[in-house]
């Protein structure tokens, strides 16, 4: 999970190469392509297990820099998107491969797969992508400075049981986190409506945690995003999140959201108790 002024990556939405992240192979292709990805699979597995030790080897911004140029390409761009999400996760190597990632041109031709919406493959990688790339701040004003919010937003429609509006929402969660330009030009760009719509996925969908965490960081000490939350109807969703305990990701956001909403405003607390 992702709380206020802490960053995870992680493991993106269930697409990717043959359904499973950057670990199967695109075999429905014609031959020579799928044989392509899975000379590409091989080896984005081999250095994922080297990324612990190699990471800080001279050759390794090579190795992520080789997966940008594929990001172009309509038969490999899925499998660039989540095997560049793949090599960010490795825990001690992350924001190194982030910056790789930036320093190489790599955000731009990511945020440009966005533009495939909730029901591309490529899209879904490509957020999942920029949710763990989100987690340095110089890369959360690269996303923002390369057009990225209007696309993830835009994702969040595909709704609680899309993949691709699940990594948006992470996306956008770890581009709020402590960056109050990223917070206001995500309410600019409309998605209040569309994160309080996928709250209603409950408390077992990752798609409303993500929505509640990214909820959360917003309104954090924005008196204009707080009344926008409440008039787009958040609260009784935020107060249904709390029925399953403590032991929900959904629900700690959802209580962390309910308590920056209600921090100085009256009315905010007002309907948590009518709620």
């Amino acid at each position: 999970r992702i709380i206020v002024g802490e960053v995870i990556v992680g493991e993106v939405g269930p697409a990717g190469l043959g359904g499973g992240g950057a670990r199967g192979v695109l075999t429905y292709m014609a031959d020579p392509v799928a044989a392509a990805l899975s000379r590409l699979n091989q080896t984005v597995e081999e250095l994922g297990a080297l990324a612990e030790t190699y990471a800080s080897s001279e050759a390794w911004p090579q190795a992520i820099a080789s997966l940008i140029s594929p990001l172009a390409a309509p038969a490999t761009a899925a499998a660039a998107a989540s095997a560049l999400s793949y090599l960010s996760e490795p825990a001690g190597v992350a924001e190194n491969s982030h910056n790789i990632i930036r320093e190489a041109g790599g955000i731009p031709p990511l945020v440009a797969l966005l533009a495939g919406g909730a029901e591309s493959v490529a899209a879904e990688d490509a957020a999942g992508a920029l949710f763990n790339v989100a987690a340095t701040s110089a890369n959360k004003e690269a996303i923002r400075e390369a057009g990225g919010i209007p696309p993830l937003v835009a994702l969040l429609a595909g709704g609680v049981e899309s993949g691709a509006a699940e990594n948006a929402a992470a996306a956008l969660w770890n581009m709020v986190i402590g960056c109050d330009v990223n917070s206001d030009a995500i309410r600019e760009a409309g998605a209040i409506p569309q994160l309080v719509a996928l709250l209603a996925g409950g408390v077992e969908s990752k798609t409303a945690e993500n929505a509640a965490g990214v909820l959360c960081n917003m309104a954090s000490g924005n008196t204009a995003t707080c009344d926008a939350i409440r008039e787009a109807g958040a609260v009784p969703q935020l107060v249904a999140l709390l029925a399953v305990g403590t032991e929900s990701g959904a629900a700690e956001n959802a209580v962390g959201a309910l308590a920056n909403l209600a921090i100085d405003c009256d009315v905010n607390r007002d309907a948590i108790r009518e709620a």
